[in-house]
């Protein structure tokens, strides 16, 4: 299955029909105006009002994806199916140039939705499936015992709890070249040509790390990157994973005295846990869905999945709109929030329902 992935455009048409937003989807027809203030579209003719007027697209948004600009509608040529807005864009709308009109800010809608995410996530019902490698054993690492915790293991980076922690088995060694060398060598291996291709290769001295592009018997080509440095320097130590070895649970390591800090359980991630030097740590677990912050964004949604987070995002939003309306329509607006609410919950509450057992009694038989 692919991983999940949602843009934010793919998000909002689902939202939009959620919170009844009927968006106006055309291409210009004639580039705008040189004061960068029109958009012209002969599809807009359409919606002029039933006596002609053209007040129907007033106060509305007018989207252009391609730059990412809204500005709001002032005035309307229903005739010409020339668009007018109280602010230019940054440039003038060109011919030929999809955009789109909303009821409602585009601005307001991200926000919104980014609650949503930010609801759901904090929830714990939808998830960033979130896999990290930074963390390598530490037991015999260094030469002064004194030198810091090795024992002492902190998480970095930010799950919504604490993740599975898994360790696979590594090749470790030194940077036996020049100072400022742009590939790794090690006269000590051996390795068999491009067998590390692909994997990652982490300075354990600077904090940087590489994709494996090339590889011979002592020397590793890719490009460090990260970290306080780009270049490898005499003694600098590294780990890789071994080619084809496989993760095991820390629990199944032999002596490995595992045990949360009490910080952990506060949500501060960290272990102790006694774990040889030669073993990658890879953490699995689910981290905060990304939030969107312009078209080409993306969450850790499936489609069918945003169609569910999107009930919870139009919940928020006609509760939102609550203090922007008069008195007369705040009935209105929280009986919508309300089976947003409540849908919201049925179909969530059903994704998550364990499997059931079955209800047909199965008579145990006797083989002699």
């Amino acid at each position: 299955m692919a991983t999940p992935s949602s843009t934010l455009p793919v998000f909002r048409a689902i939202f939009n029909r959620k919170i009844g937003d009927d968006v106006i989807c055309v291409t210009t027809t004639t580039a705008g105006s040189s004061g960068k203030n029109t958009a012209v579209s002969t599809a807009f003719i359409e919606h002029r009002t039933p006596s002609g007027g053209g007040d129907s697209l007033v106060g509305r948004h007018l989207f252009v994806p391609s730059v990412n600009e809204e500005r709001k509608i002032t005035k309307f040529d229903p005739v010409t199916g020339t668009a007018y807005t109280e602010y230019p864009f940054s440039a003038q709308v060109a011919d030929k140039l999809p955009i789109e009109v909303h009821r409602h800010s585009i601005a307001d809608k991200m926000n919104l939705i980014n609650d949503g995410l930010d609801w759901v996530s904090l929830r714990g019902h939808y998830f960033n499936p979130s896999y990290v490698e930074t963390l390598w054993g530490q037991e015999e690492y260094g030469e002064d015992t004194a030198e810091f915790n090795k024992r002492l293991y902190s998480i970095p980076t930010a799950f919504k709890e604490f993740p599975k922690i898994w360790l696979v088995e590594g090749y470790t060694g030194t940077h036996t070249g020049a100072d400022a060398a742009s590939a790794l060598t090690d006269s000590t291996k051996n390795w068999t040509t491009n067998e590390l291709v692909g994997l990652t290769i982490y300075n354990k001295t600077d904090g940087s790390s590489i994709a494996v592009t090339s590889n011979t018997d002592d020397d590793v080509v890719g490009t460090l990157t990260g970290g306080s440095g780009d270049e490898w320097d005499e003694d600098d130590e590294y780990i890789i994973q071994k080619p084809g070895a496989i993760p095991f649970s820390i629990f199944d390591l032999e002596n490995n005295q595992f045990e949360q800090t009490q910080k952990s359980k506060l949500g501060g991630f960290e272990f102790y846990a006694r774990i040889p030097e030669t073993y990658l740590i890879k953490l699995e677990g689910k981290g905060p869905l990304t939030l969107f912050t312009n078209e080409a964004s993306t969450t850790e949604l499936y489609v069918e999945q945003v169609k569910v987070v999107a009930l919870k995002c139009a919940a928020l939003w006609f509760e939102w709109l609550l203090d922007r309306v008069g008195t007369q329509d705040k009935a209105t607006l929280q009986d919508k929030a309300n089976r947003m609410h409540a849908q919201y919950a049925d179909i969530a509450g059903e994704a998550r329902m364990p499997a059931q057992e079955h209800t047909i009694p199965i008579r145990r038989v006797t083989w002699k």
